[in-house]
């Protein structure tokens, strides 16, 4: 009877042990502890993955392993970092304990938000936050601040950007913008600014002359912005740039934002009445035609808007103004956005190349002007005197300008600041090409050996010649003690 007494907890210590055992073998703590819910999450993963048909046994003895030391720990685990220390836990397993403890689903935290946000935010809350302050970035003219000052008031779509609490918030450029978001195209191709361009030069009086400048005259496929210059044959009467010449001070860097600005000191009140044409022989018969839908902002010199890209018809006529009209009304068709510099005649070579670009070519074209003590802006080309101030030289045409910069004309498809540093030396001069027929004077071989001409010098060689001296034979001498000689009688 003793001994049958003695012999129970054997048996009831062995069979805990079975039912502690896992299916690959391997014992492991029991889960009962302070980590109990962590435990029973990681046996889930491993079951996930044994249910694989492509199941990856290292990981299953992963999750077996992090199983085991978590099991034996009798602290609750704060950290995943914590359990590393331990042993046997690797870097991802340790970052799902980091999600658990968190309270955050693992699939949810492993997403990335997409190009426009850098950061990866492992909350849902700030993820949703990101996803929200990146879709009301989508309208033109609001930006990060903007998007991060409407979602603190409770904005959370575009949609609601039209209530009132949220228009207020708004600039008047913003909520004109917002009126055509869902019918703004987000870039203009080429054959659309090309479509613009003719109706342009169709519907205005025949004194102006309309030209393509922008990404689209480097024949670029797509551009954010069209951008069209108006050549007005009035008489201006030009003001010279008003900081004097410094070798030591580089010129301001060029902003496509700055060019044509009413803040500009090139252009005096008294000239900027010239310019309201801009206004009543451009703008005015675009509206009345069914082409300009909104006006964005405007001076004398330059204005920007959204238009309604025209159509042709079948028989390939525009189509009805009143047609136009009425879309433009109800906000349907095709609409993008449109830059207009009014340039005078005698500055629109200057004018072109400053709004073709890009910047970084305009940015080393003015440097290329300073180093040679001239100044380059959209009006023209100015040289400084020894009066101490600055004369006006070209401003009409491209070719002119390139000449007097010592560099050869670059098409506009490429004025790149890539395509200029291969072609031009830094000091303003084109470098020399290489003739094609030149080449490198080849080596001597043991198979092509020094050849000598006539006036001494080694062909395929460079420097002086070497002097050739006649070799002379030397007369060997006897080795050791000279014989004694007998003495003749």
């Amino acid at each position: 009877m003793l001994s049958i007494i003695l012999s129970r907890p054997r048996v009831q210590r062995r069979t805990l042990d079975v039912l502690r055992r896992p299916s690959g073998g391997r014992l492991f703590s029991s889960p009962a502890g302070p980590n109990q819910e962590l435990i029973q999450l990681l046996a889930r993963y491993k079951k996930d993955e044994e249910a694989l048909e492509t199941r990856n046994p290292y990981k299953i003895r992963a999750f077996e392993r992090a199983i085991k030391v978590i099991g034996d720990m009798q602290k609750p685990v704060c950290s995943g970092s914590q359990v590393r220390r331990l042993g046997g836990v690797g870097e991802r397993i340790a970052k799902r304990i980091d999600v658990f403890l968190a309270n955050v689903p693992y699939e949810a935290s492993t997403k990335s938000v997409s190009s426009g946000v850098s950061k990866v935010a492992n909350d849902l809350e700030d993820i949703r936050k990101a996803h929200i302050i990146q879709s009301l970035q989508t309208v033109s003219g609001i930006g990060k601040w903007k998007a991060k000052t409407l979602y603190d008031a409770g904005c959370t779509s575009i949609a609601e950007l039209s209530k009132p609490e949220f228009f207020s918030l708004l600039t008047p450029f913003q909520r004109v913008c917002i009126q055509f978001a869902a019918h703004l195209d987000p870039s203009v191709s080429l054959a659309d600014a090309e479509t613009v361009k003719e109706f342009l030069s169709e519907n205005i009086s025949s004194k102006y002359e309309v030209l393509l400048v922008g990404d689209h005259r480097r024949n670029h496929l797509h551009s954010p912005t069209l951008s069209l210059i108006i050549i007005h044959p009035f008489e201006i009467k030009m003001i010279p740039p008003h900081a004097p010449y410094d070798r030591e001070t580089k010129p301001r860097p060029p902003n496509s934002s700055h060019f044509y600005s009413i803040h500009n000191a090139f252009v005096s009140g008294a000239q900027a009445v010239s310019n309201v044409p801009l206004s009543f022989d451009v703008i005015s018969p675009l509206e009345s035609r069914g082409m300009v839908a909104a006006t964005l902002a405007a001076n004398p010199q330059r204005w920007k808007g959204i238009i309604r890209i025209p159509q042709r018809t079948e028989n390939g006529s525009w189509e009805d103004r009143t047609e136009r009209l009425r879309q433009i009304k109800e906000k349907e068709g095709h609409y993008g956005e449109l830059q207009i510099f009014f340039a005078p005649k005698k500055c629109q070579g200057a004018a072109r190349l400053a709004l073709t670009g890009d910047l970084e070519f305009v940015k080393d074209v003015c440097d290329r002007a300073h180093r040679l003590a001239l100044h380059f802006n959209e009006y023209g080309l100015w040289k400084w005197c020894d009066e101490e101030r600055w004369e006006f030289m070209h401003g009409d045409n491209e070719e002119d300008i390139f000449r007097e910069l010592g560099m050869e004309y670059i098409l506009p498809d490429r004025r790149n600041f890539g395509f200029l540093s291969t072609t031009t030396s830094k000091g303003g001069r084109p470098r020399k090409k290489k003739m094609e027929t030149e080449c490198k004077p080849t080596k001597p071989t043991r198979d092509r050996p020094r050849q000598i001409s006539e006036t001494g010098k080694v062909e395929g060689m460079k420097g002086r010649p070497k002097k050739t001296t006649e070799k002379t034979e030397k007369v060997k001498r006897p080795r050791g003690r000279p014989r004694k000689v007998a003495l003749q009688e």
